[in-house]
């Protein structure tokens, strides 16, 4: 099929690339570059690097408003017109152009967690499942039917390996729906309005991290956290990123306690000999109360309004993401660590 392909971020990705091999891609719409954060040069999205590297020509826009680009979509006459993350609204008046419509790659397993942040939503609502649909744009906001539906368990996952989980599973259903559609064996199925729910943008300081709230949402804020919204704390005086964490006695593969391989995997980033100091501290998680801070050998503990959180690495402000063993070996004042929420 002939094939107008919108996106933006990673997420997008997979898809693109899925449907550059199996359609025509005519033209790729995206974001215009960002400005770094020195402001010294332009940064192009995930989607126009992707799409450069394949040879697709880029259509940067920040608006799909007008009759400008109704006629440049027009004028490609597209079977069909693929969003992935976009950041722009459709217009309706564009809705009708393609000869099979609109579609989307949502990452969530509508009618739950329709909007701007489906995935970071379901963690922090403690879902089992999240889910990618195929579905139809139409006037309203992710409203449309699905045609097809992919699940992924949450485990203990972050949000970054079931964004990139998700959108690989996105990516090849996609093409399986791409099939139906041109087949014309396509079902789409309506969303049931009673069962929806809605994944607002997270809020500048909602994954912040203070004593009042339980373990568990902490350890679900941390695991939502992003660089555009991370889980923040000041420790010791030092502002930080709590980049991955733990509630003491967390099963992660079922045999009731993490092992050194788990370590690893959670933590992401220790070098073997301090995985194995990790693995092998025998001091058990403390009785701590809201807002005090234990160090037991390689591990450190903060206490919320029910137990305890492990912290296993962080990214002090300005300096690149570290495992807890580092940080405390860097830490050379010697009285008690306090911590505390986070406000600027």
């Amino acid at each position: 099929m002939k094939v107008i392909f919108m996106g933006t971020p990673d997420f997008a990705i997979p898809s693109l690339r899925a449907v550059a091999a199996h359609h025509d891609v005519v033209e790729v719409y995206t974001r215009p570059d960002a400005v770094s954060k020195r402001g010294s040069q332009q940064v192009p999205s995930a989607v126009a690097e992707a799409a450069a590297s394949l040879g697709l020509p880029i259509v940067k826009v920040n608006s799909l408003d007008g009759p400008a680009i109704q006629e440049r979509i027009e004028r490609q006459s597209p079977d069909i017109v693929i969003v992935a993350g976009l950041g722009i609204l459709v217009p309706p008046a564009l809705l009708d152009v393609p000869r099979q419509g609109f579609i989307n790659v949502h990452a969530s397993a509508l009618p739950k967690w329709r909007g701007a942040a489906p995935i970071q939503r379901a963690i922090l609502a403690g879902d089992d499942t999240l889910g990618v649909s195929i579905m139809r744009i139409e006037k309203g906001l992710d409203t449309g039917g699905y045609c097809l539906m992919g699940f992924a368990a949450s485990g203990h996952k972050n949000f970054q390996q079931l964004l990139d989980e998700l959108s690989a599973l996105g990516g090849r259903i996609l093409i399986e729906a791409l099939d139906r559609i041109a087949t014309g064996t396509v079902q789409w199925v309506r969303q049931d309005e009673g069962e929806a729910t809605y994944a607002e943008k997270i809020r500048k300081g909602e994954l912040y991290l203070f004593p009042d709230i339980s373990a568990l949402v902490a350890d679900r804020r941390v695991r939502a956290s992003s660089h555009q919204a991370p889980s923040r704390i000041v420790l010791g005086g030092h502002p930080l990123t709590v980049v991955s964490a733990q509630r003491p006695g967390t099963d992660l593969d079922g045999d009731g306690m993490a092992d050194v391989d788990e370590v690893d995997t959670v933590a992401g980033g220790l070098n073997s000999d301090e995985t194995a100091a990790v693995a092998a501290s025998t001091c058990s998680a403390p009785s701590i109360v809201s807002g005090e801070v234990s160090v037991c050998g390689h591990r450190l503990f903060l206490g919320f309004s029910d137990g305890a959180l492990e912290v296993l690495t962080l990214r002090p402000d300005g300096k690149r993401t570290m495992d807890v063993c580092s940080w405390l070996a860097g830490h050379k004042d010697n009285t008690p660590l306090t911590w505390e929420g986070i406000i600027s």
